[in-house]
């Protein structure tokens, strides 16, 4: 370990460090050094997973433009079948309407009217 040409706290002016502070010193440069070291090794991590990411992303963009490709046509027909399929039931609707209009009519023409 090197000297860095830290001062130590609470030592006054032109006072040498006592063994015991320069003991605690050491002890925090270790753990700065250490934190420093993981800072680092997140850095290397990071720049490993950026670099996945740019490695994949064009397998997936292509992947999402094949499922594009292939669910396009099939949801044209789905939704030309469901304005069919209302287009069918607005229509038997128009048709039972009209239907028990007539049984109505019918009904009543069958009472007599006094």
């Amino acid at each position: 370990m090197s000297n860095t040409g830290v001062s130590v706290p609470h030592q006054k002016h032109g006072e040498e460090a006592s063994s015991a502070e320069r003991a605690r010193a050491g002890e925090l440069l270790e753990i700065l050094e250490e934190f420093s070291c993981s800072v680092d090794d997140l850095w290397v991590q990071l720049a490993l997973l950026k670099d996945d990411v740019l490695e994949s992303l064009p397998q997936h963009l292509d992947l999402a433009r094949q499922v594009n490709r292939a669910a396009a046509p099939k949801l044209q027909t789905a939704f030309r079948d469901a304005l069919e399929n209302a287009k069918v039931l607005r229509e038997g609707a128009d048709q039972f309407l009209h239907d028990m209009k007539q049984a109505f009519d019918a009904i009543e023409g069958a009472i007599p009217h006094t």
